[in-house]
């Protein structure tokens, strides 16, 4: 690539030139590879998948020539010679000191843009925050057993447990307790989304550990699960 550049002002008037511009044919190789970090960088700010996997699948996908291939770094030294850890954590937002945060709408919708955030709710200054598509909540509706279970080593900083249901993994939770009511929002919500999707929430089985404050949510629905 010509390294030469021109500054201009707002006018578009001339005001100094930097280095010298050479005619000569552009470098099909260099053009490739360019064009591929544009790729690799879109995806590496709009998506979580990891660094090297997104590189690879590009690399993958990409027609190099021969040449332009050979120009080509590894997965692990492209991370780190084209900045793309650093450009991803410019656009990450930053860890959030309380329950209390705005979700961006990159955690909120699928890859493909559909609805992922389907409920975010406080009570009593609790927050329960469900993530589920339309498709896991019709799965998860039309089961006739499902299975439920909390995981307290991989919450976030100000939950207390992310909590999954699933037939099929369907629908994923982050509670900010483990007491009966909050269990029972929980409950209202899935039973709010299978009403509007015309689909009933009555499953024959529901699986869980032995928790007390979630067999009494249960057993305290209008309608008791059985």
């Amino acid at each position: 690539m010509c390294s030469a550049s021109v500054h201009t002002d707002s006018n578009n008037q001339f005001i100094k030139n930097r280095g010298n511009h050479n005619s000569h044919l552009p470098s099909p190789e260099k053009i490739e590879l360019r064009r591929f970090k544009n790729v690799v960088k879109t995806r590496v700010v709009h998506e979580s998948t990891p660094i090297g996997v997104r590189y690879d699948q590009e690399l993958a996908r990409a027609n190099f020539s021969q040449c332009g291939l050979a120009t080509c770094l590894s997965s692990q030294e492209a991370s780190i010679i084209f900045s793309y850890n650093r450009v991803r954590r410019q656009k990450t937002p930053i860890l959030p000191k309380s329950s209390d945060f705005y979700i961006p709408l990159i955690y909120s919708t699928t890859i493909d843009s559909r609805r992922f955030l389907l409920s975010d709710i406080t009570n009593y200054q609790k927050r329960t925050i469900i993530f589920s598509t339309d498709e896991q909540l019709t799965t998860l509706f039309k089961a006739k057993q499902i299975m439920m279970d909390g995981t307290f080593d991989a919450v976030p900083l100000h939950f207390e447990q992310v909590y999954t249901v699933h037939g099929f993994p369907c629908a994923i939770a982050l509670l900010t307790g483990k007491s009966s009511n909050i269990y029972k929002h929980l409950f209202d919500e899935l039973e709010t989304h299978a009403t509007r999707l015309q689909l009933n929430f009555n499953p024959m089985t529901i699986t869980f550990d032995f928790e007390k404050s979630l067999i009494k949510a249960v057993r305290e629905k209008p309608v008791a699960y059985p």
